[in-house]
């Protein structure tokens, strides 16, 4: 059993609380505690504020000046760094402040801003102690503040996400996001961190220019009764464009079928009048999107209420309802569906595709269609994709790894009620934890852009050739070779851990392997590498200058563990030890931009691994202009592995997190027996 042991003092003058906390866990009535680790030991944690958004500050009646005249100083000082802790647990903020101030060093594009929006927007001049990113969806801003004083800048965000319908908001480490059903257009809103730094937005619908106009400043305060000590006007009845985000412009706020129909004689039947469907039409925007003609489950590839399938793995499809057929190809994680909406006499084109390889969803409803990165998906946790609000497709997907299968879950809604967007006129279940097989991955490929070359690439957008590429250039090039997905963030860093301490060859190599023959060949400027405790693994970081840009690249041939891992950032590829073409050489390539070829030769007699390794940079489909050789016919410990330690803790692990989650779910009729018998075989 787990034993928790606690003490809490309130130290109401320093408003904190001293926390003592024990954590036991014990299997023996008649012994001691298998373990006893002590969490916090008189340790200090600020009491936690109920309002952050309070019109008055944490220390009523503050007032700067006065506090710093008591204590000798004036605000142009520099202040002693006491001087600023005290300011700031007076004013409640030394705990919600983040540890690293946001950047002032950035050069700007022009007057304090830097663009990711490239509409035509007029920005106004922005203050020498402020920065602001003009944020690529057009709709929102980062900046930052600096309070010389503080010694510290403060991070404010504010981004409208027509599409999801909400307001993102942050100042420092306080983050709020609001649902723009209770926001009303037209209306002043102040958003604020402990009344000292404070936004104030007003947001005007042009329904007619299908602009939004902002008006939006950011003050900081210090003072009670007086004016707060700067106010910047960050946009000042600034037009921005409503920018379709891949499914259209979202919803009207004011929209309700409800009310449509309380304005004439109608109700809500099966067939809605020719005139009330012109006008939902009309209404919600739907007609730029509609496809002309429309998909007809009549025609090629369609089967009248049947399921059409080229793909032999997909078993046990259950009926489609009435009204709806689908098609689903030889690729197996892909379908095109056709439904008849009689409510609005119209025929809505759906299309879902999978590709397990890039880690890429691609949805469409009608004209629209967005690819969406599987790698910011949640597995089992059900997602919208809307056009223009009112037309749905909910999905759910399971990734069941060890059996090589996704099980999805879809959906179609028809929705006209802004206010109660779950109130759906029309619910059509298309699948119900159906399973799909996964292809076998293609792991060589180059550029997807057929003969990419940087250099044309760089003409024909009219972007300047150099050294160095601009920020948003490289943005844009990262976007349209499609790996700004599996970039990390942060990226990785030659300067820190694991990659400090390289010898004279550019190599980090574990303290482990001290007993390991392995001739590592001397690595080029700009590449650091680690070998991690195992021996049998790979951590490299590499900087591209030109991109100003570092990725990290890796291969860990897990022996223990049966498995083998290759990848680029985020992007990576895990197969079992068991399935490796020992000895053939092979490519996985970063879309093109990095390329590792490896080959891995297994001597089990003299319990070692034998690897090749190269590493490419390509920046044309003709060729790469760096090559490097990390490994040359060298030899990797095959390691003692325990299987004894930590089984138990492996197993208990794996079913609680992959079972519970996902097997119970769907096979709750198994025996228990035969469920653990199967994860046992699996690992």
């Amino acid at each position: 059993m787990s034993f928790l042991e606690y003490k809490i003092d309130d130290l109401h003058e320093e408003k904190k609380l001293r926390v003592s906390l024990n954590l036991s866990v014990c299997f023996e009535s008649s012994k001691p505690c298998l373990y006893d680790v002590t969490v916090f030991q008189d340790t200090l944690v600020p009491k936690p504020l109920c309002d952050w958004e309070a019109d008055s500050f944490f220390t009523q009646n503050f007032s700067l000046e006065n506090f710093l005249g008591d204590e000798g100083f004036d605000i142009n000082d520099i202040l002693p760094k006491d001087i600023i802790r005290q300011i700031l647990e007076q004013l409640g903020l030394s705990s919600y402040l983040n540890r690293d101030s946001c950047s002032l060093e950035y050069e700007p594009d022009k007057d304090g801003w830097t663009k990711g929006c490239f509409e035509d927007v007029i920005l106004p001049d922005l203050p020498a102690d402020a920065r602001c990113n003009f944020l690529s969806s057009c709709l929102g801003i980062d900046c930052c503040l600096g309070v010389d004083f503080l010694q510290h800048k403060f991070k404010a965000s504010f981004e409208l996400d027509t599409c999801r319908h909400q307001l993102h908001l942050q100042i420092d480490r306080y983050q709020k996001t609001l649902n723009l059903t209770d926001y009303t257009y037209g209306t002043v809103q102040k958003f604020t961190l402990l009344n000292v730094v404070r936004i104030e937005y007003l947001i005007i619908d042009l329904a007619s220019e299908k602009k939004f106009q902002f008006s939006l400043n950011i003050s900081l305060c210090f003072e009670t009764n007086q004016d707060c000590l700067t106010t910047i006007a960050v946009f000042k009845d600034t037009k921005l464009p409503k920018i379709f985000c891949d499914w259209g412009s979202g919803f009207p706020q004011d929209f309700s079928l409800t009310a449509l129909l309380k304005q004439t004689t109608d109700s809500i039947t099966d067939l809605l009048p020719t005139d009330i469907i012109k006008t939902i039409i009309d209404r919600l925007g739907l007609d730029e999107f509609l496809l002309s003609p429309s998909c007809s489950r009549a025609s090629y590839p369609f089967y009248n209420n049947a399921w059409n399938s080229n793909c032999s793995s997909l078993t046990n499809i259950p009926s489609l309802p009435s009204g709806v057929s689908c098609f689903v190809p030889e690729s197996c994680l892909a379908m095109e569906c056709c439904v008849d909406v009689t409510f609005i006499q119209k025929s809505i084109s759906l299309e879902v595709s999978l590709d397990q390889c890039l880690y890429e969803m691609e949805i469409a409803i009608e004209s629209i269609h967005v690819k969406k990165s599987l790698l910011k998906y949640t597995w089992g946790e059900e997602e919208t994709f809307t056009l223009q609000g009112g037309i749905k497709l909910k999905y759910k997907i399971f990734d069941l790894v060890d059996e090589k299968v996704y099980i999805m879950d879809l959906s179609f809604q028809l929705c006209l009620e802004y206010l109660d967007p779950n109130n759906c006129i029309v619910n059509i279940v298309i699948l119900n934890k159906q399973k799909f097989h996964k292809p076998l991955c293609g792991w060589d490929k180059g550029f997807h852009i057929a003969g990419f070359s940087m250099n044309k690439w760089l003409t024909d957008n009219s972007f300047t050739d150099q050294n160095t590429l601009e920020d948003f250039v490289v943005m844009r090039l990262m976007e349209e070779l499609g790996v700004r997905t599996y970039l990390k963030d942060p990226q990785c860093d030659r300067r820190a851990e694991p990659y400090i301490d390289i010898d004279s060859k550019g190599w980090n190599i574990s303290h482990e392997c001290d007993g390991t023959s392995m001739n590592l060949p001397k690595l080029q400027s700009g590449l650091s590498c680690h070998i991690t405790n195992s021996c049998t693994a790979l951590d490299c970081c590499i900087d591209i200058q030109k991109l100003r840009l570092a990725l990290n690249f890796y291969v860990n041939l897990d022996a223990c563990n049966n498995k083998f891992t290759i990848g680029v950032e985020n992007l990576n590829r895990t197969i079992s030890v068991l399935n490796l073409e020992f000895g053939t050489v092979q490519t996985f390539s970063f879309l093109g931009l990095l390329k590792i070829d490896y080959q891995i030769y297994e001597f089990l007699s003299e319990r070692t691994f034998v690897a090749n390794i190269n590493m490419s940079l390509c920046f044309e489909s003709s060729g790469c202009f760096l090559h490097e050789v990390l490994f040359k016919d060298t030899k990797l410990p095959k390691p003692l592995c325990d299987y004894g330690n930590g089984f138990l803790l492996k197993v208990n692990y794996y079913y609680e997190n992959a079972l519970t989650k996902i097997h119970k779910e769907y096979y709750d009729n198994i025996f228990i027996f035969d469920t653990q018998t199967a994860v046992l075989l699996s690992l």
